[in-house]
């Protein structure tokens, strides 16, 4: 029986190696891969005229559209980003949602806003920000939440009106409702009470220059925070990982707790289109 789509010709990369021939799709799955002679006949047939077809690339990590770090707000941010991702080869991005309200009001709407207009399959983390919000967690995993973010380091003082910075005790209550789902809590690991000891410091020499941000935000910021988390993780039993590490001092940390329980090992995955 004849397939929706038939690509040939094609140098097809695989996790066994390179395979010259092409790859056949239905309903949305490819069913075979393999020379010319051993797919299927399609209803529609690509000429990839020797071009590689790889598989397509998870974005894990994506704030989506013109409004910073929170959710989307229109339909447009998906539309133009997912054609976007097509072009780069990805086909499924993890988007983050951030806000201080609840979730659960809007969600249906973010749902269907990504099913009729994305290119591409779609996943969300959500922000958590409050306890309200961690008493979400349950809801959200059932509606296909899986993974949650957490921030050691927006601003306390200032507040950003999108996120907040959880203390160790929410980040410890959260910790625990995701694990009890068997969820995975991400963190953005550094310690703002650090960087705003540096910030201070260099903003006073009158450095404005771009070495004079890293230095407001020390190694040691990430590590320290890491250590703080690697701890939680252990305690609550629930699954940690670490977004954007970006130090060797980070990456050290990180090494050093993942041999005890594979706390900080996990890899956001997508579980439906609805839900990362």
């Amino acid at each position: 029986m004849a397939v929706d789509t038939v690509i040939q010709n094609a140098v097809v990369v695989t996790p066994g190696g390179i395979v010259h021939g092409g790859v056949a799709v239905d309903g949305e799955r490819i069913v075979a891969v393999g020379s010319e002679g051993g797919l299927p006949a399609g209803r529609r047939v690509i000429d990839a005229q020797g071009h590689y077809v790889i598989p397509g690339l998870i974005d894990a990590h994506v704030h989506l559209g013109p409004g910073g770090l929170n959710w989307p707000q229109t339909a447009a941010d998906f539309r133009t980003e997912s054609r976007a991702a097509v072009h780069g080869g990805v086909t499924t991005a993890l988007v983050f949602l951030f806000s201080l309200d609840s979730y659960l009001p809007v969600f249906d709407d973010l749902i269907a806003m990504g099913e009729s207009n994305s290119l591409i399959d779609f996943a969300y983390h959500a922000g958590v920000n409050s306890a309200a919000q961690i008493a979400e967690i349950p809801a959200l995993v059932e509606r296909g939440v899986t993974s949650f973010k957490h921030f050691f380091t927006a601003n306390r003082r200032a507040g950003t009106g999108i996120i907040e910075a959880l203390d160790a005790g929410l980040m410890y209550a959260s910790f625990g409702a995701i694990a009890a789902v068997g969820g995975l809590a991400q963190v953005h690991a550094e310690d703002i009470d650090l960087i705003h000891l540096h910030e201070t410091q260099v903003r006073a020499s009158g450095r404005r220059d771009l070495e004079a941000w890293s230095l407001s935000r020390p190694p040691m910021c990430e590590a320290l925070a890491i250590e703080q988390v690697a701890l939680l993780a252990r305690e609550t039993g629930a699954r940690a990982y670490i977004v954007h590490l970006s130090s060797a001092a980070g990456v050290e940390a990180v090494c050093r707790h993942r041999p005890r329980r594979g706390d900080l090992s996990a890899i956001p995955r997508a579980r439906s289109r609805h839900g990362g």
